[in-house]
């Protein structure tokens, strides 16, 4: 069995349609060249759908590989964006400490912040104040994707405040969002905190960071010969070993 995407059985069933236009303009015209004529009840025995199915098979075969090597040979992520609609973009900005001395003054004005939750003595989830009824139209386009993280109760993060010895840091997952989240951020901070370094990521950035993480974990490895001689020694002194401990079952 191929896997026909909703696109690609829309393009099969054009083409059928096609095809099966021009069999039907084909038999018109050889009726022509012969002095015959033919009714349309004849044609429909040469240019139904079903004599046209017959065949046609080899076409499914080339949408499916066509589709395939396409998408093989230029590979394209997704839209991501966020439950906002937002483009998807890893965001974290540094607020760096003016003085250690701050901290207690800085985890104050974190706790009365709102809608900051309090999750720990030195982070907080930036939360969406009231739930929101959002509707995804059933019609968005099949290469855009949403993601979001929630809360147990089902609350939406929209993004995280933590509190190191050296700095505070807001992360979250769009250009909007950090935008809304600072201008109540820095107030509080005004004088406590100096201003502030952006640091981002896309997903594109991400995807080839952890390529590149694999990759040096790869290059690390023994090659297989030498990793199977030493599980080969591994075993033998196992199974040559004295036995000097019992189990029960």
């Amino acid at each position: 069995m191929l896997p026909f995407s909703h696109q690609l059985a829309e393009e099969a069933v054009a083409s059928i349609e096609r095809v099966r236009k021009k069999a039907r303009a084909e038999a018109v015209k050889l009726a022509r060249s012969l002095g015959r004529n033919v009714d349309d009840s004849a044609f429909g025995l040469v240019a139904g759908v079903d004599e046209v199915l017959a065949g046609s098979a080899f076409m499914f075969s080339n949408l499916w590989l066509d589709d395939v090597l396409r998408r093989a040979l230029n590979p394209s992520l997704p839209h991501m964006q966020n439950t906002d609609g937002e483009p998807l973009e890893f965001i974290t900005v540094h607020f760096q400490l003016v003085s250690n001395s701050n901290l207690p003054a800085i985890r104050a004005a974190l706790d009365d912040l709102a809608p900051p939750r309090k999750e720990g003595d030195a982070f907080w989830n930036w939360v969406e104040e009231k739930a929101l009824h959002r509707k995804f139209a059933k019609g968005q386009a099949a290469n855009t994707r949403t993601f979001g993280t929630t809360m147990d109760d089902g609350t939406i993060v929209l993004g995280a405040i933590e509190l190191t010895a050296n700095a505070v840091k807001l992360s979250v997952n769009s250009e909007a969002r950090a935008a809304r989240e600072r201008t109540l951020l820095e107030p509080v901070l005004t004088g406590l905190v100096h201003a502030p370094l952006i640091e981002r990521q896309t997903v594109e950035q991400m995807m080839a960071s952890a390529r590149d993480q694999s990759s040096a974990q790869d290059a690390l490895r023994l090659p297989p010969n030498e990793e199977r001689l030493i599980i080969h020694q591994g075993l033998t002194i196992i199974t040559a070993g004295p036995w000097t401990s019992r189990s029960r079952v």
